[in-house]
Formats: C-alpha cells, structure tokens, sequence
C-alpha cells in the first residue's frame, strides 16, 4: 500500500474508539522494513495522558554520541536535567520490555525497547547504528532541545551552568557554578572554546 492511501484510510478512523489516545506516526527516517526496502515505517503511539508521566524537551540535558564499553556498538548517550531523571526513572520502571518513542514534531525518530529502569539520569540508545545515524540523531535531539535556557548540573543536582541556544548554537553569555552552587565565572560573549 502506497503512503498517501495508508494516511487516507487512517483519517477516516476514530482513533479514540480503537484506543484511546492512539496515534499513527511514520518515522522521521526510512528504516529497514520487513521486505528489507528501505521505506518510512508507521508507528502506532499511545500518546500518555495528562496525569500519565512522559518526557518533554524541558526535561533533556543533551545528547552525545559514545561507544558501548562492553560491546563497543555505538551509541547516544541522553542525560537528564533532575526533574528529567525521577520522570526517565518512572517511565522505564513501568515499560520494561515496551517501546518508548522518541517523538519529534510527530515524527517518531526512535522507538527503544527498555531493557531496564533507568534510575540514574543517563540513559543509552543502542542498536546497530552507524556513526552517520548515531550523529544524526544525537544533533537532532540536540537541536530540538537546545532552544531556549540549557542547564547543567552536578552530580549531586546542583546548578552547573546555564546556556542559552537559538536553532542549536549557542547565543549570548553564560554561567557555571561549581558543586556547592556558587558561581564561578560569567563569560561575555562573543564566546570562545574552553
């Protein structure tokens, strides 16, 4: 079935009568389909509802491209803000062994099995990525993400430092605090590596 006649057939249907709070999203990219063509792959999501716990772009630190340790795979490494960390926690505690959709201007750009809790505020995409798809989407999460005020933190949740981003660069002056919260040093822009 062609696209345009999948997306015809689903407008016709009452999505809350399947399930509420249902949804149909292809994937941002083409992935490897079952007839092992390359083609857009259509999920269906169950959007969470208003007292159910999900993730929002407020609630990503950044996102880095790495290397599994154990297996070397690549990777992307997500880390939390600290209201970020208890709702990743929460998230991956109830769906173990479920996808989780990573969705951006509903196109679904990743759709993890949990494996485990998360309890840690760092969580680890994995699979057999390339480094071309592990860059794409690290920048991707990244960009959507760093749109506003960035703030880092400590390990022990203290305030590390807060940036402010326009269509992923960064803009303006910025400031970093060390463990104890004080800060540190304000840097004026024009900004200059570090």
């Amino acid at each position: 079935m062609q696209r345009k006649k999948i997306e015809t057939t689903l407008a016709g249907l009452n999505m809350d009568s399947l399930m509420p709070g249902l949804q149909f999203m292809w994937s941002l990219k083409k992935e490897k389909g079952e007839t092992g063509q390359f083609e857009h792959l259509l999920y269906a999501v169950k959007m969470p509802r208003e007292r159910d716990p999900h993730l929002g772009i407020r609630h990503i630190a950044t996102a880095v491209r790495s290397r599994d340790q154990n297996n070397g795979q690549l990777t992307v490494d997500i880390s939390f803000t600290p209201e970020g960390s208890n709702v990743i926690a929460e998230l991956t505690g109830n769906n173990i062994g479920r996808s989780l959709a990573m969705v951006v201007n509903n196109k679904v750009i990743s759709a993890p099995n949990v494996i485990n809790a998360v309890p840690g505020g760092n969580l680890q995409e994995s699979g057999n990525f390339s480094l071309e798809e592990v860059t794409e989407l690290s920048e991707l999460i990244n960009k959507r993400v760093l749109n506003g005020e960035l703030r880092e933190y400590h390990e022990n949740g203290k305030l590390k430092a807060i940036r402010t981003f326009e269509n992923g660069e960064q803009v303006g002056s910025w400031k970093t605090y060390d463990e104890n919260g004080k800060l540190i040093k304000e840097h004026k822009a024009p900004l200059t590596a570090e």
